[in-house]
């Protein structure tokens, strides 16, 4: 071989190692709430605290424990019309999620948790929290009662509560948005029923592990500005 053939053969090598380098790969999306199978076996209705509020807790010992019928209020069959989130991605039980980039993670408060976050409001008190939590391929009861029991945790609602329902490729999703005084039970919250909050929560069928339930609690102008927020991560579900 020539000294030219030599020097065009390493100068190919060269370029052909400097464009792969050149290529990256995607981030991985992180798999949250690796829980055990005991505890999907645990109460799940379970609390969630930040800074003194409850933010997502079901409890057997409020005032509306007993609630088993469904909200009056029919479900309309439209996914929101929002963009789908297109934040950190992330795994919860098999079911693939956009977070929005507004939200901050914390260490989830209860090991029945998947994953919990903050969705920001005029300071930390006025935070609003939200709660992922998943409790096996059975779930936690059917779908209607789930929704009963959140709607029964907000007394003297302002309004109807408001539903909806779609189908999104594997998935059903089922909705309820309830203003009113919040109210998690006595053994979730040290300040007791919070007036003026919002609850807005969503049942996600269909995952591959079983349902997953997110919820979003905290006073009613939070939720409102993290509406499109959490929408926008419910329509990114895949």
């Amino acid at each position: 071989m020539t000294s030219k053939n030599i020097i065009c053969t390493v100068a190919a090598s060269g370029a052909i190692l400097f464009l792969a380098a050149c290529q990256e790969e995607p981030p991985e999306p992180r798999y949250l709430g690796q829980a055990s199978d005991a505890q999907s076996a645990s109460d799940p209705h379970a609390g969630h605290s930040h800074a003194g509020h409850d933010h997502a807790g079901h409890s057997h010992a409020h005032p509306h424990a007993g609630h088993t019928h469904a909200p009056d209020a029919a479900p309309t069959g439209e996914a929101p019309s929002v963009e789908p989130a297109t934040g950190l991605e992330v795994t919860l039980r098999g079911v693939t999620a956009n977070l929005p980039d507004t939200w901050t993670e914390e260490q989830p408060s209860s090991s029945m948790r998947v994953a919990q976050f903050l969705a920001p409001g005029d300071d930390d008190d006025d935070a609003a929290g939200v709660v992922i939590t998943h409790f096996g391929p059975q779930g936690a009861g059917d779908t209607e009662s789930n929704i009963a029991r959140w709607a029964g945790q907000v007394s003297n609602p302002q309004g109807p509560p408001i539903r909806a329902s779609w189908t999104q490729g594997a998935l059903e999703i089922h909705t309820l948005r309830a203003t009113g005084v919040f109210s998690a039970g006595m053994a979730m919250s040290s300040d007791g029923p919070q007036a003026g909050w919002t609850l807005y929560g969503a049942i996600v069928n269909g995952g591959p592990e079983g349902p997953i339930y997110i919820k979003m609690t905290g006073p009613s102008v939070t939720v409102e500005a993290n509406t499109q927020a959490f929408e926008s991560m419910l329509v990114s579900l895949r």
